[in-house]
C-alpha cells in the first residue's frame, strides 16, 4: 500500500515533466485528500484508523529524495468509512511562520457520543498538525467548535443507497462521512479563516442538504477558532450534495454541489453569497450542468467534486464534479465563474455641491448630487438618503434614474442599479427660513460592499443671508459710463441686489469693449455684474483681456471681486442702439455700513469682424466736451444712413483711404483745429436734418458721391483729429 504523489518540475503540468514520488503506508491509503501547505504536503486517508501524513514539500519541489510523517486519529462511534480533511491554502498572504496544518471533522453527537452528547448542539473538530521531519513532530486535539445541530443519519450511517433518481430504483451514495474537500485556509492578515461543508439530513426524511461553515481566528497566529457563520443549504425538496466551497479575496463565497430527487436527473448546480449578505445565507442557485439521466448501474456518486479560486486574480472560481451524460455513463464538467464585485477597489463614490452660496433666506437653495461608480461592476440596490438640515422649508427632488421622496426631513432616492462606469445625478431643493449656517450631508450605500467607504458621504455647508434693503445711485457719462454706487441699509450681513443700465449706440454687427473697475470693496464678499442685451444679444465671442472679470455665460457675464478688467463682445443687436443691462448683486460680510463704487465703461471698437463694408470709424469726444452734442448727431447721420445706403458706404471708404495723413497734420495744428470746428458746424446742421428728411439725406449722399468730399469728408476727417487721444483711422475693408 502506498501514496503516489507526482509534482510539476515547472509550471506547466503538460510539458514540463514531472518527479514521481512513492510513499509506502501500513494499510490501504483509501480517499486520499490533500492539502498543500508552506512546510508540507498534508494528506488524510481512510485506513483502520482515520490516518493523516506530512510529505516533504520543499525535497519534493526539487526532485530529492522526501521523508514523511503519520499520525492517527481515532475513530468515531457509528461510521465505517471515516476520515479527516487537511487545510487547503489559498490567497496571497501565507500563514503565520510555524503555523501547523490545521485537519477537521464534523461530529454528530448523538450518533458519535451516545448516552453523553449534547442535545443543544453539534461539533466540528479542530487538530493541528506541527512536522519537523528531523523528529518532534506533533499532531493535537481536537478543539471543539460547537455548531448548529446536524444529522449524518442519511438512510442511516453507512448505507451507500440514499438518494433516488429518475426511472430508477438506484439510488445514490451520500457520503456523509466527511467534511468534503477542500478546507480552504485564507489569512486576510487581521484574520484567519477555515471554511468547510458537509451533508446533512434537513428534516429527518433523508433530505439532503448542505450545512456550510466559516470559522475565523484573530490574530492570526493567537486564540482560538471561533465560529463566524454557518448555515444549510437546501431550497427545496431535492437533496444537494457532494459539496466544494471556497472564498475569493473579498471573502465571497461560492458553493458548488450535486443535486438529486425523484424528479430531477443528477445535476450540477452553484450558489454564492458576497460578503455583504446576511451571515449565513446564500443566494439563488444557478446550474452549471443540467442532468439528463439516470446512474442505475452504481450507487457510488463521484466521491469527489472541487471548488478552486483562479490565482491570477483570486476572483474567479474554478468548479468541477461528475454528471450523467447518458444513461450509465460518467462525465466531468468544469465551469468558472466570479462575482462581478470581487477586486473592485471603489464602488461608488458621491459629490455634492450648492449654489447659490451665500444664498438668501426664503429663497432657492439646490444641492446637485452626483453618485459615480468608477469600478467596472454595477451597484446594485443603490440608495442615497439625506437627512435634511433644521430651520428649511421642503420644494423637490428628483434624479436622472430611479425615484425620490421626503419624510419627515429625510429625502430618501431608490436608484436601482447603477451600472460601471455610470453615474446618476440627485437634484434637492430646499428653501432656508433661518439666517445663519446650513450643514447638510447625504450618504450613499449598496447591496455589495464597497471596498472604499471613505468617499459614500459628501457634504455641504450653505451661508444664508437676509435679502438687505437698499439703494443704488447711477449717473451716465457721454451714454457709455455707468457709475455706481452700493448703498446698503440696514448695517448687517446679507445680499444686495439692483440693476443698471447703459444705452450705447453700436453699429450691427459692431464690437463692443466693456472695461469696469471696482473699489471700495474691502467689507464686500464681492460684487457680480451680469450683462446682458435688452436689444438681442451678446455673441460668444467675449475674451477677457485683463483684470478679475470672468466671462461666464453665452449672454456674457462678469464677476468683479476687485481690480480692473475688460470684456470684449459682438454685438448682434437690432436696431443699431442697444441697450446693456448690467445687474449687479453684492454680499456683505461686516455687518457694518459698507459702499463701492463700480465704473463700466462701454465703448464701440473699430476690431473684430462683422462685415458688411462698414467700420467704427465715427469721431468721438469727451463727455462734457464742445463737440459731445455734434458727435452724437453725427453718430446717429452715420449708423441711420451713410452705412445703410452705397453711396453712404462709398463716401465711409474714401474717407478711410484720405484722412490718415491729413488727420496728424491738424491734429499738430491749433488754428486748423479751430478751423475744422468751424467748418464742421454747417455739416452737422445737414446732417441732423436729413435724420428728419429722408430727401435730404439722399441729397447729401448723391451731393457726395459727385465730388462734393470736400464738404463731407474733408471736414469730418478733420474733426477726427479733434477728439483727445486720437489715433490714426483704421482701413476697414469691410471688417466692421
Amino acid at each position: 500500500s502506498s501514496l503516489c504523489v507526482y509534482i510539476s518540475q515547472t509550471p506547466s503540468p503538460i510539458t514540463g515533466g514531472w518527479f514521481r514520488y512513492t510513499f509506502t503506508t501500513p494499510n490501504f491509503p483509501d480517499y486520499p485528500k490533500y492539502g498543500v501547505w508552506p512546510d508540507a504536503y498534508y494528506v488524510s486517508t481512510n485506513e483502520a484508523s482515520p490516518a493523516v501524513y506530512a510529505l516533504e514539500r520543499t525535497t519534493m519541489l526539487t526532485g530529492g529524495a522526501a521523508r514523511s510523517v503519520r499520525f492517527t486519529a481515532p475513530r468515531l462511534a457509528g461510521f465505517g468509512f471515516q476520515a479527516l480533511i487537511p487545510s487547503d491554502l489559498d490567497g496571497p498572504t501565507a500563514p503565520p511562520a510555524g503555523s501547523p496544518n490545521f485537519f477537521m471533522r464534523h461530529r454528530d453527537d448523538e450518533v458519535h457520543n451516545v448516552g453523553a452528547n449534547d442535545p443543544a448542539q453539534d461539533f466540528v473538530e479542530v487538530w493541528e498538525f506541527r512536522v519537523n521531519f528531523a523528529g518532534g513532530s506533533t499532531f493535537t486535539g481536537p478543539s471543539n467548535i460547537p455548531v448548529a445541530e446536524f444529522s449524518s443519519e442519511l438512510c442511516g450511517l453507512t448505507s451507500f443507497n440514499c438518494f433516488p433518481q429518475p426511472g430508477t430504483t438506484r439510488r445514490l451514495d451520500p457520503l456523509r462521512e466527511v467534511i468534503m474537500w477542500r478546507l480552504q485556509y485564507q489569512n486576510f492578515g487581521t484574520h484567519e479563516t477555515l471554511l468547510g461543508n458537509f451533508v446533512t439530513d434537513v428534516d429527518g426524511t433523508d433530505h439532503g442538504g448542505i450545512r456550510w461553515f466559516e470559522l475565523r481566528r484573530t490574530p492570526p497566529g493567537a486564540g482560538a477558532w471561533t465560529l463566524v457563520q454557518q448555515g444549510t443549504h437546501a431550497p427545496d425538496a431535492a437533496n444537494r450534495w457532494m459539496g466544494s466551497i471556497a472564498m475569493d479575496k473579498d471573502r465571497n463565497i461560492a458553493l458548488g454541489y450535486s443535486t438529486s430527487s425523484s424528479t430531477v436527473f443528477p445535476s450540477i448546480r452553484y450558489a454564492g453569497r458576497l460578503a455583504s449578505d446576511p451571515l449565513g445565507t446564500l443566494q439563488a442557485e444557478n446550474t452549471l450542468q443540467a442532468g439528463v439521466a439516470s446512474q442505475t448501474n452504481f450507487d457510488r456518486w463521484g466521491d469527489y467534486a472541487a471548488m478552486s479560486v483562479d490565482p491570477s486574480d483570486d476572483c474567479t472560481f474554478w468548479f468541477t464534479t461528475e454528471y450523467v451524460p447518458a444513461m450509465d455513463t460518467w462525465a466531468t464538467r468544469i465551469g468558472k465563474f466570479k462575482f462581478p464585485i470581487c477586486g473592485v477597489t471603489d464602488l461608488l463614490f458621491l459629490s455634492k455641491a450648492d449654489s447659490p452660496d451665500p444664498v438668501i433666506v426664503n429663497q432657492n437653495l439646490t444641492y446637485t448630487l452626483v453618485v459615480n461608480n468608477p469600478s467596472a461592476a454595477p451597484a446594485t440596490g443603490v440608495m442615497l438618503t439625506d437627512t435634511l438640515p433644521s430651520g428649511v422649508t421642503f420644494v423637490s427632488a428628483s434624479s436622472t434614474q430611479g425615484t425620490c421622496s421626503q419624510a419627515d426631513g429625510m429625502v430618501t432616492c431608490n436608484l436601482g442599479t447603477v451600472a460601471g462606469g455610470a453615474t446618476v445625478t440627485v437634484t434637492i431643493v430646499i428653501q432656508p427660513t433661518q439666517i445663519g449656517t446650513l450643514n447638510n450631508s447625504a450618504t450613499v450605500t449598496a447591496a455589495e460592499t464597497d471596498p472604499n467607504t471613505s468617499n459614500n458621504s459628501a457634504s455641504a455647508t450653505t451661508g444664508v443671508v437676509p435679502n438687505l434693503p437698499g439703494s443704488y445711485s447711477g449717473s451716465s457719462t457721454s451714454g457709455n459710463t455707468e457709475t455706481v454706487t452700493n448703498c446698503i441699509d440696514p448695517t448687517s450681513n446679507g445680499v444686495f441686489q439692483f440693476n443698471s443700465s447703459i444705452t450705447i449706440s453700436t453699429q450691427t454687427g459692431g464690437n463692443f469693449t466693456a472695461t469696469g473697475t471696482l473699489t471700495g470693496v474691502g467689507s464686500f464678499q464681492g460684487t457680480t455684474i451680469n450683462v446682458t442685451n435688452a436689444a438681442g444679444t451678446i455673441g460668444s465671442s467675449g475674451a477677457i483681456t485683463g483684470g478679475t472679470f470672468n466671462y461666464s455665460t453665452v449672454r456674457g457675464g462678469m464677476t468683479m471681486e476687485s481690480g480692473t478688467g475688460t470684456f470684449t463682445g459682438m454685438a448682434t443687436a437690432s436696431p443699431t442702439v442697444s441697450q446693456l443691462v448690467f445687474n449687479f448683486s453684492s454680499q456683505s460680510t461686516s455687518g457694518t455700513g459698507c459702499r463701492s463704487t463700480g465704473t463700466v465703461t462701454v465703448t464701440p471698437t473699430p476690431s473684430g469682424g462683422g462685415g458688411g463694408g462698414g467700420g467704427c470709424f465715427i469721431a468721438t469726444a469727451a463727455f462734457g466736451s464742445p463737440m459731445a452734442v455734434e458727435v452724437q448727431v453725427l453718430r446717429e447721420f452715420r449708423d441711420e444712413e451713410l452705412l445703410t445706403h452705397a453711396p453712404g458706404r462709398w463716401l465711409v471708404a474714401a474717407y478711410y483711404w484720405t484722412s490718415p495723413r491729413l488727420a496728424r497734420l491738424i491734429a499738430s495744428n491749433e488754428v486748423l483745429r479751430s478751423a475744422t470746428r468751424i467748418t464742421l458746424r454747417p455739416v452737422i446742421w445737414w446732417a441732423a436734418l436729413a435724420l428728419e428728411s429722408p430727401v435730404l439725406a439722399w441729397s447729401l449722399l448723391i451731393l457726395g458721391a459727385g465730388g462734393m468730399l470736400v464738404v463731407v469728408i474733408t471736414p469730418w476727417m478733420l474733426f477726427r483729429a479733434t477728439r483727445p487721444g486720437a489715433t490714426q483711422p483704421l482701413n476697414p475693408r469691410g471688417e466692421g
